[in-house]
C-alpha cells in the first residue's frame, strides 16, 4: 500500500494493495483496504478502511493492527492527515 494526497485539489490514492490473492500473499503484501469517496457538490470526503488477507479471506483489521496500518499510510502520504477512524483530511 502507498499513501494519499490531493493534487490540484483532486484526491489521489496510490496503490491500495492486493485486494484478493491466494495464501502466498503474506506480511505487508497481505495488507489492503477499501477506499470510500463521498461527493456532495464541490466537496469530497475520502476515507480508508484497512483490511488484511488471512486464510484466503479479506478481513477487517482492528485495534493496534488497524492503527499500525493507518500510521503507515500517514507516513507515506503528502499534506494529508490520516485520522484514527480512517478519514483522510486535506491539509493544504
Amino acid at each position: 500500500m502507498q499513501g494519499f494526497e490531493y493534487y490540484n485539489k483532486v484526491p489521489v490514492a496510490y496503490s491500495l494493495g492486493n485486494f484478493l490473492f491466494p495464501d502466498y500473499v503474506k506480511n505487508h503484501s497481505a495488507e489492503t483496504g477499501v477506499l470510500t469517496m463521498k461527493f456532495k457538490g464541490e466537496n469530497e470526503q475520502m476515507s480508508f478502511n484497512p483490511y488484511i488477507i488471512r486464510n484466503n479471506q479479506i478481513t477487517p483489521t482492528q485495534g493496534q493492527e488497524k492503527q499500525n496500518m493507518l500510521q503507515y499510510l500517514q507516513s507515506t502520504s503528502n499534506d494529508v492527515q490520516v485520522e484514527q477512524d480512517g478519514k483522510i483530511i486535506n491539509m493544504r
